[in-house]
């Protein structure tokens, strides 16, 4: 009997397909993560799959557990390829060669789904990972290590998840260039600060929310070294600038 607590208890596939997973809550993806699960248990698999002996509880939390998996571990099944596509992406690699997630595209309309992937790389522990990233994404080598990188990690986010950025370069400030203005900052756009009374200097992270003080809090690179969520003056808040596809 389908859960009557679960919106997506009754759905199908093409339903499931349809849906915009990287838009769901933690919470709602649980929900859409069980529903695949009953699936596949009944033995409904998506057109053109063939069973599998791995069950759907295996599966996921194979990725859910390592984050990772070999290509040949997926491309056996044409219906866990799929189900990996709707529920576990961006979370998972599918690169034969073994190239952490960070380092694929991505396209998710909202970046700070992919911003938060990052949360706790360090600039040194994770050094080789950040700048292959920001290679990628921006297109030319740059070393969080010896380089101030809040600026080139706001910019690698954005271009891999689709925005154009034209006009942005690594000085934080640059960032006032592009995007649009907005008074009313909403979860992902990117948050302008100025630093130290200095006009050359700044600092540009994703607005993350304020806290019960007042300061807005800031999910950005280079904040302490690596990537968290801190908060910051409103004060030094330069601007807020949203970028729409």
């Amino acid at each position: 009997m389908p859960d009557p607590t679960n919106p997506y208890a009754t759905m199908g596939w093409e339903e499931i397909n349809a849906l915009q997973a990287n838009r769901l809550s933690p919470d709602e993806r649980a929900q859409l993560t069980q529903r695949v699960q009953q699936l596949i248990t009944e033995g409904n698999l998506p057109k053109g799959a063939e069973p599998n002996e791995k069950n759907a509880t295996e599966f996921l939390n194979k990725f859910a557990e390592t984050n990772a998996a070999k290509e040949e571990d997926i491309a056996r099944n044409t219906a866990y390829v799929e189900i990996s596509r709707i529920l576990l992406e961006p979370t998972m690699d599918l690169t034969p060669s073994g190239v952490n997630v960070q380092e694929l595209a991505y396209t998710a309309n909202n970046p700070i789904e992919l911003a938060e992937q990052f949360l706790g790389y360090n600039e040194v522990a994770q050094r080789d990972t950040l700048a292959s990233f920001f290679r990628r994404a921006v297109g030319s080598d740059f070393d969080p290590v010896e380089l101030p990188w809040c600026a080139r990690f706001v910019n690698a986010v954005l271009r891999t998840a689709g925005y154009n950025t034209d006009g942005a370069d690594d000085w934080a400030r640059s960032f006032m260039r592009v995007g649009e203005a907005t008074t009313s900052p909403r979860r992902g756009d990117v948050v302008v600060m100025e630093r130290g009374g200095n006009p050359e200097n700044g600092h540009v992270g994703f607005f993350y929310g304020f806290d019960d003080a007042g300061n807005v809090l800031i999910l950005g690179g280079n904040q302490g070294n690596e990537v968290n969520i801190s908060s910051y003056s409103v004060d030094d808040v330069l601007g807020y600038r949203r970028f729409t596809l």
